[in-house]
Formats: structure tokens, C-alpha cells, sequence
């Protein structure tokens, strides 16, 4: 048997008046706690702009870093292929030194040379071999498979270097290292290009020592960052010295000429080089200021625009109202219900069940107490069908005293356990020693199963269940008559 979800079709497109002030009260009881709540806050924020600057300033800086190691990365990708080539890795000095000598031109580098596993260097552009067997450079290269050394000054090539190095391996066991020396000014160009006015990026040794920044005499005299702004009580950059060997990404502030600054530090892959990247905090708190003000005006549209929206729903519903609702009843009107009838006349893969319902003896109520009773002896009766059967689907009063119900996927037991709930409230109402008159239903059904052999329509199970309804009610009648004889 197929199931359906128990949805109340009796609200249709409508809203009671209850139902829309609750919801505009609601809805405009929050837009007013944002708003009271985004005033107040406004004299709170310093927690939230740190937060807010320092997730801006960290994502900036590691973005800066990757630009870097980017740069890094094209030259290892470069470094390390050469180091497969055959003249290369069969670590014969002579076969290397003729293919780097005939290549080296073309491959971006200042020079390369090669380290064996013994300690001796093979420089290509000098054709000497040295011994560094004890120098800490070889104890460096010889533990990783790549390695990026300190800068150093070419003054030669008025230029600033570093060297990168590789493994090379034959047969599966490192055999040697292949090193090029590069130069700095592509790095030095980046971080002169990630820095503005208000901000600047450099990049330090986990020493503190300058490897690049704006002032490149900071590099070349080897100035290290904590003394450079440790001679004038206006500066305290203990953030920076405190966390130069740490190898996650940290945030904090550091004052620069009386200036206070937010300040992250991130380390590039491959190196102890750390890049740190100082931002005004007057800077980073308009942002927020910004973002605040964008927040404001956002909450103030969406207070218009709910406005709107409640003005539009209330006069929606107030057609909504005039052409479905039944004016004495409150519930669904005939115009509803036939609008109902032709929806679910499309509902080919569920059964269909309509009930109709008449009152008995209701012109008795009419003429012996006034139509006044008898709009009440209706009401009633429809607070009672939708209390009953309208949790189970659709309820409306076709006009007088005739009302409709229509069940989608009900048997017949479950349509018998409707009854018994609607007869247990009007028991209860007929109970009552203030009620002046007896509810009492006359009710027939009809049911179209999914497969519809006999291609019924709603329109012919209205017309089925109506004459199974006056069956009863002429029943109904016989059965009194008899009793009172």
C-alpha cells in the first residue's frame, strides 16, 4: 500500500490572521535582535577584527610564501631532472663536465657544480675539484635530498645568490649531488612587489638574519631583524624574535616606530627562511569597519524587504480569503474544494477516497432556533472535520450544510477510525448539558483504487459518495421513524 506524508490539506495557499501576525511578529523580532545585536557589538569588536585580520593577514602570507617556493620549485623541477640525465648520473666528472659545460648557457643558473658521496666538489665554470668533506655545506647537503643554502654576495656579479641542491641517484643509492647557484633578484622582485605603503613582507633566516627585503642592504650586511629595531624603545617586535623557529603558521602584533602592526610568519618549504608580512592595524580595523558597515546596511534592506514582504503576503491573503475561505465556517469554500476535486483528478498512482457529509435534521435547527444556531451548529461541526479527518487530508463545506473530505492512500479501516474520532467529538459535544441541539452526520464514501479499472473521475466519486451519503441518511431516517412509533 503506498503511504503519504500527513500534510495538512486544508491551509491550501492561505494564512490565518493568527498565523501572519505571529510570523511577522517573529520574523521582525529577529531582524530587530541583528540589528540590536550588531549595534552592541559594534563597541566589542576587538576580538573579532583581530580574528578577522589575522585569518587575512595568515592566508596572505602562506599565498606570498607559495609564490615563492614556486619560483624555488621551477628551478628544482629543472635541477632534478637533470640529475637523471646519463652524462649526470653516472658520476664521471668528465662526461659531466662536457654535457653541464655545453648546457649550462641555456639551463638559468650562475654555475653548477657537483658533490660526490666522498666530500669533493667538481666546479664546472673553474674545472677544479675541492675537497669539503669537512665543511658543514657537504654535512648539510649530504642528509636531504634537497636543500636551499644561506644567501651570500657575489660582488663580483654585484649579485645576491643561493645555491640549491639535489640528490643523484644510480641504482637506487645516492651517489652524489648536483648544485646550482641562483640568482636572488626573481625572489627579491616578489617580495618588492608583495609589499605597499602601509605594508611590508620580508624574508629572515631562522637566526632573524635578512635573506630579502625592500632595503637590500638589510641582506648584504647581514643585519639581523631583533637588533635592527632593538636600539629605540618605540619598536617591540619580541613577537617576531620569539617565534623565528617556529614551524607553523603564527599570528601576532609587533610595534615598528610607535606604530602597532598585526605580523605573521610563515615558514617556505625547503629552507628555515621564514617570510613575515607586518599589516597597520588601522589598516586591517577599516576593513572591518567596512565589513560593518556592509553587515548594517544588509540587515536595514532586509528589514525593508521583509516589510514588503509581510505587506504582500497580508494582502495575498486577504484575496486569498475572500475567494476560498467559507465566510461562515472559516474553512475551505466550494470554489476550494473544486479546485481540489480537478488537482488530485491527476493523481493516477495514489488512491483516492472522497467523503461527503450532510447534517441531519439540520432545517429543524434552523427553524426551531434561528439561523444564528444554525451558523453555530456549522462551525461546530467543521471545527470538528478538521479536527478529525482534516489531519488526514482535505476538508471543505461544498454550500448549506453538505461538507467534503477527500483522503489520498486510506483504506477503508482507516477511514472507519476517522469515523470513530469525529463520532468521539461529537459524543462529547452532544454531552453537553448547554447544547441546545444534537450533531448528528450522514456520511457516505467512495474510493478510486490506484489501477482505476473502472476510469472513475473525482467529479463521479463525488457523485458515488453522495448517493451512498442520502443512502444513509434515508436509513438514518427509517431507523428514527421506526423509534418514535
Amino acid at each position: 500500500m503506498m503511504m503519504r506524508s500527513k500534510k495538512n490539506l486544508n491551509d491550501g495557499a492561505k494564512l490565518g490572521a493568527g498565523d501572519i501576525i505571529l510570523f511577522s511578529v517573529l520574523i521582525l523580532s529577529v531582524v530587530v535582535v541583528l540589528f540590536v545585536i550588531s549595534m552592541v557589538n559594534y563597541s566589542e569588536t576587538y576580538d573579532s577584527t583581530v580574528e578577522y585580520a589575522s585569518t587575512s593577514i595568515s592566508n596572505r602570507t602562506e599565498q606570498s610564501a607559495k609564490e615563492i617556493e614556486a619560483e624555488f620549485e621551477k628551478k628544482f623541477e629543472l635541477l632534478e631532472y637533470l640529475a637523471t640525465v646519463p652524462e649526470i648520473s653516472n658520476m664521471t666528472w668528465k662526461e659531466q663536465y662536457a654535457y653541464i659545460k655545453a648546457n649550462q648557457g641555456n639551463m638559468g643558473f650562475e654555475q653548477l657544480f657537483i658533490m660526490d658521496m666522498n666530500g669533493n666538489g667538481y666546479y664546472v665554470r673553474d674545472n677544479v675539484i675541492k675537497d669539503q668533506k669537512n665543511e658543514p655545506f657537504f654535512a648539510s647537503i649530504s642528509e636531504v635530498d634537497r636543500f636551499i643554502t644561506e644567501p651570500f654576495m657575489d660582488f663580483g656579479a654585484s649579485k645576491s645568490i643561493t645555491t640549491l641542491c639535489t640528490s643523484i641517484y644510480k641504482d637506487n643509492t645516492k651517489s652524489g649531488i648536483l648544485c646550482a647557484a641562483m640568482d636572488l633578484q626573481g625572489i627579491y622582485d616578489l617580495v618588492e612587489a608583495m609589499s605597499t605603503n602601509n605594508e611590508e613582507v620580508v624574508i629572515v633566516n631562522s637566526a632573524g638574519e635578512y635573506v630579502a627585503s625592500s632595503d637590500m642592504t638589510l641582506v648584504h650586511r647581514k643585519v639581523n631583524i631583533s637588533s635592527y629595531y632593538s636600539n629605540e624603545e618605540n619598536h617591540d617586535v619580541s613577537f617576531i624574535k620569539d617565534n623565528l623557529k617556529n614551524t607553523v603558521n603564527v599570528t601576532g602584533e609587533v610595534t615598528i616606530d610607535g606604530k602597532e602592526y598585526f605580523t605573521c610568519i610563515t615558514n617556505i618549504k625547503d629552507t628555515d627562511w621564514k617570510i613575515i608580512l607586518t599589516v597597520p592595524k588601522e589598516d586591517a580595523v577599516g576593513e572591518f569597519e567596512g565589513m560593518y558597515i556592509t553587515q548594517l546596511a544588509s540587515v536595514l534592506i532586509l528589514i525593508i524587504i521583509i516589510l514588503v514582504t509581510i505587506r504582500f503576503i497580508l494582502k495575498l491573503n486577504a484575496k486569498e480569503k475572500v475567494a476560498f475561505i467559507d465566510g461562515t465556517t472559516g474553512i475551505n469554500n466550494r470554489a476550494r474544494c473544486t479546485i481540489m476535486m480537478d488537482k488530485y483528478e491527476t493523481n493516477i498512482h495514489e488512491s483516492i477516497m472522497v467523503v461527503n457529509f450532510d447534517l441531519n435534521d439540520f432545517k429543524q435547527i434552523n427553524d426551531k432556533y434561528g439561523h444564528k444556531v444554525g451558523d453555530d451548529a456549522l462551525k461546530q461541526f467543521a471545527r470538528i472535520l478538521v479536527k478529525s479527518f482534516g489531519k488526514e487530508g482535505f476538508v471543505g463545506r461544498m454550500g448549506g450544510d453538505e461538507f467534503i473530505c477527500i483522503l489520498v492512500n486510506k483504506t477503508q479501516e482507516e477511514y472507519e477510525e476517522l469515523l470513530k474520532e469525529m463520532q468521539n467529538q461529537l459524543n462529547a459535544l452532544n454531552a453537553n448539558k448547554d447544547q441546545k441541539y444534537l450533531l448528528s452526520p450522514a456520511y457516505g464514501n467512495a474510493i478510486r483504487s490506484v489501477d482505476n479499472p473502472e476510469g472513475k473521475t473525482v467529479r463521479d466519486l463525488y457523485d458515488e459518495a453522495d448517493k451512498n451519503m442520502y443512502f444513509y441518511k434515508e436509513t438514518y431516517k427509517s431507523i428514527r421513524n421506526q423509534a418514535n412509533k
